[in-house]
């Protein structure tokens, strides 16, 4: 297990990377060895059993980053060859950076104007416990169908029932909701495979009438 988890190591320079202060800025750096930020711990169960356990800092990667490498990390277990990424995180920095110096006027304008007017802060108060709701086959195709003869997507249907309870809840017609997107839509080499932090939330505004 630590052979393949060092080559993992030595594939991502993101297992590597630290997070320091430059005055007013936040910059990150390789190690040439693993970051404080990514721990792992082999714990034998029985004679024939063992667990691995791996944590990092969300600084440093996301859902799909440990899904990939623990994929990697069992390859590399049981011998089989598992190359490098032909891009890393630094390719995703650069790609970000080149989108800012080219943002198109139009694009700017449409985020001003979304939020150029205030709202009123209205307080949410979340609950203690988590609840969960588990539909049924029927009323999974029900909503499909809903959807589909209204021209959009099951994601819609359900954003716009959160949006709808939020305001029954907070008692407000204007909310702003911070929807997950994985953004691994890049046009970069092997970016489903380059370990880092790609999600991030896209604010959705809604004004209820």
């Amino acid at each position: 297990w630590t052979a393949a988890i060092d080559a993992a190591v030595r594939r991502h320079p993101m297992l590597r990377t630290v997070f320091e202060r430059d005055g007013v800025r936040t910059l990150q750096r390789a190690l040439p060895a693993p970051s404080p930020l990514f721990q792992t711990r082999l714990d034998r169960i029985t004679e024939t059993e063992s667990r691995l356990t791996v944590t990092f800092h969300h600084g440093i990667g996301d859902a799909w980053s440990a899904y990939r490498l623990g994929l990697e990390v069992l390859q590399s277990y049981h011998g089989e060859p598992v190359a490098a990424p032909a891009s890393d995180y630094r390719d995703v920095v650069a790609y970000y950076e080149s989108l800012r110096n080219r943002a198109r006027p139009e694009s700017l304008e449409f985020w001003r104007s979304t939020f150029a007017e205030s709202w009123p802060e209205a307080r949410i108060e979340c609950l203690r416990s988590t609840t969960s709701l588990l539909l049924e086959q029927p009323a999974t195709q029900a909503l499909l169908e809903y959807a589909r003869r209204n021209g959009t997507t099951l994601n819609r249907v359900l954003l716009t029932a959160w949006f709808r309870a939020l305001r029954r809840i907070g008692g407000v017609d204007d909310l702003v909701v911070g929807t997950a997107i994985s953004g691994r839509d890049l046009p970069i080499a092997d970016v489903e495979r380059v370990f880092g932090c790609f999600v991030t939330a896209l604010p959705i505004r809604a004004r209820l009438g």
